[in-house]
């Protein structure tokens, strides 16, 4: 398979999210036939709660890779870092993790199963994602055909700060390792 480019949003709310993104990025680094090209800054944003419940802010950025693995294979590694940080999905939809990695999109790839929809289908209504996707790729094609730079509308900026660029160097530089 040719190497794809694919964006992944990061985020977590337990312990110390900026480190658990820290390392969940460089677990990214480290898969088979996945390269980290570009990560945004960090973000700040109030959780998305199903029932209304209190939970800590969210700490959130975005990452681009150029993977040859193919995306439910992807999906897979990234479900296993996830693991491994100590995520369970146990819990209540939209309630507090450690580490959440949800893979927004691979290259044009169009699908849609029980365990995987592409593009990710709740990602253009949520400014955690693309206000750090908005960083790293204005001119990004979305859903609907719409550049990243239009999609996101001011009153969706409400809550979504900036922490730091990001703790493994610059936001705008080609990193191929941690």
């Amino acid at each position: 398979m040719e190497a794809e480019s694919a964006y992944i949003a990061l985020g977590g709310n337990l312990g110390d999210p900026r480190q658990e993104i820290t390392r969940g990025v460089e677990a990214i680094t480290r898969l088979p036939r996945c390269e980290l090209e570009i990560c945004s800054s960090l973000y700040r944003s109030p959780p998305l709660t199903a029932d209304g419940g209190q939970q800590p802010d969210y700490l959130n950025a975005v990452v681009r890779i150029r993977c040859s693995a193919p995306p439910a294979v992807l999906l897979g590694q990234l479900q296993g870092i996830e693991a491994a940080a100590g995520r369970s999905r146990s819990g209540p939809r939209w309630g507090p993790r450690i580490l959440d990695l949800d893979l927004l999109l691979y290259g044009r790839v169009s699908q849609r199963e029980s365990w995987l929809t592409l593009p990710h289908p709740e990602m253009m209504q949520r400014s955690f994602v693309l206000v750090p996707l908005l960083e790293i790729a204005p001119e990004l094609p979305l859903p609907g055909e719409i550049r990243c730079k239009t999609a996101l509308r001011p009153e969706m900026m409400k809550g979504c700060t900036l922490v730091a660029p990001p703790p493994w160097g610059g936001a705008h530089e080609k990193r191929e390792a941690f």
